[in-house]
């Protein structure tokens, strides 16, 4: 999905809050989709070849670790640590989100980390989400992939960074979610931000 040209000016930490927003008001409807354009698999293939320890989510392990944070109800406002690896489900922080508190919640994953020009065109994110089955966590879609760009128009600069919006369904369902922030060139693991907004 291509992001509009208002997206395109906005920092993306308003970016994303605002696209969660025009979604709670029905302007803008996403499903587990990203704000920008979602990276094709051979892209993600392209991506992960060229970080020195770069490996896909999707291990089974992801449904079946201990998560690094759990909450109920919605997500406030959560940052993770710039270092992160979830044991069998690599380089990952795994947030569970117990019984969602209203229907149709949205909860944006987004890059936390730097957001210089070099920062931002070596930028990608991954994103698996699993929803809770009986005692079992099972994959809702698709693990996604998100490169991020720094973006000049009309004589504003901004770093169009990395990020998901996932709209969840009924209210009370719980849902995990695995995410991974990482340098392109290197593999290394930067900061990730959760929060979940109602939709009203």
């Amino acid at each position: 999905m291509r992001s509009t040209n208002l997206f395109s000016f906005l920092s993306t930490s308003l970016v994303l809050r605002t696209a969660a927003l025009l979604a709670a008001t029905g302007t803008l409807m996403l499903t587990s989709a990203c704000v920008g354009e979602v990276a094709s698999e051979d892209d993600a293939s392209e991506d992960e070849a060229t970080a020195s320890d770069a490996q896909a989510l999707g291990e089974a392990a992801c449904a079946t670790v201990e998560a690094d944070a759990a909450v109920s109800g919605r997500i406030g406002d959560l940052i993770t640590p710039a270092t992160y690896s979830a044991p069998g489900c690599y380089k990952a922080y795994i947030t569970d989100l117990n019984r969602t508190s209203f229907d149709g919640d949205l909860t944006t994953v987004t890059w936390a980390g730097p957001n210089t020009p070099a920062a931002c065109n070596d930028s990608v994110m991954y994103l698996q989400v699993y929803k809770k089955s009986g005692t079992k966590w099972v994959a809702e879609g698709a693990k996604q992939t998100k490169r991020g760009s720094w973006v000049e128009a009309g004589g504003l600069a901004i770093c169009d960074a990395p990020g998901f919006i996932v709209s969840q369904g009924a209210g009370g369902s719980s849902y995990r979610f695995a995410a991974s922030a990482r340098v392109v060139s290197t593999g290394a693991t930067v900061p990730i931000e959760l929060f979940t907004q109602r939709r009203f």
